[in-house]
């Protein structure tokens, strides 16, 4: 009998020890959950104003390619609000051991600041000054979906979460799309074999006053990895 006992403790503890909140969410951002939407922006909050839409701000607007829309929010300007945004990694060259023989892991992030849809807007409302971009990474493998992988999807996380590194950014006030290099280096030990995915959470942390509201917006905003020469297709 305590053998048997001993049996079922086990998953138990081993369940305890996954962090299923960060699997939900990193599914969520990065992948899709069965039966749901893919690639899912996810924030801290966002605007609702009167006599629109309720979703007329929602996280999604930050990665929907369009200028015309925006996620905003207006809690306390906007300032230590935050927004995971969906990044697509490539599989082909994103296994640990590819990574360390080539020496280098590059991604961009793209921003168009502000309400961009026209200039009165982006005037009126608060802009983003400066960023806080932390950069979790995930260790994991392909398996068949059960148990052990992460809820409705066929991930497999054997290593992670692991705070990979910060990187603080200044804006620029414009309605012109920026983009900066962010340099990663893959902090997992555990095995080489395991491919190397990232959760993007962007943190406002200064802002440009708007002339008339004190909501803070943000157009467009996105991750993409930096394809080495050598990796891109011919």
């Amino acid at each position: 009998m305590k053998n048997l006992f001993f049996l079922f403790i086990i998953p138990i503890f081993y369940l305890i020890a996954r962090d299923l909140n960060f699997e939900r969410l990193y599914v969520n951002v990065n992948d899709c959950l069965k039966g749901s939407k893919c690639f899912q922006a996810v924030a801290s909050s966002f605007l609702i104003e009167k006599g629109k839409s309720q979703d007329e701000y929602i996280p999604s607007k930050i990665h929907d390619y369009k200028k015309e829309t925006a996620w905003c929010v207006s809690k306390n300007q906007g300032i230590a609000e935050f927004i995971y945004v969906p990044y697509q990694n490539k599989a082909s060259i994103n296994k640990y051991k590819e990574i360390l023989q080539r020496g280098d892991y590059y991604s961009l992030f793209t921003i168009v600041n502000g309400f961009a849809k026209n200039e009165d807007l982006f005037l009126a409302n608060n802009r983003v000054k400066k960023v806080s971009i932390e950069v979790q990474e995930i260790g994991y493998t392909m398996s068949v979906s059960g148990p052990d992988t992460a809820t409705g999807t066929d991930i497999y996380i054997d290593d992670g979460p692991l705070l990979n590194s910060i990187h603080e950014i200044e804006l620029a006030d414009t309605m012109d799309e920026q983009k900066f290099k962010l340099k990663i280096v893959p902090k997992s030990k555990k095995d080489l074999n395991l491919q190397m995915d990232l959760l993007f959470k962007i943190i406002i942390k200064e802002i440009y006053p708007g002339s008339k509201y004190k909501d803070t917006c943000i157009s467009d905003a996105g991750f993409s990895i930096l394809v080495p020469e050598k990796n891109k297709p011919q």
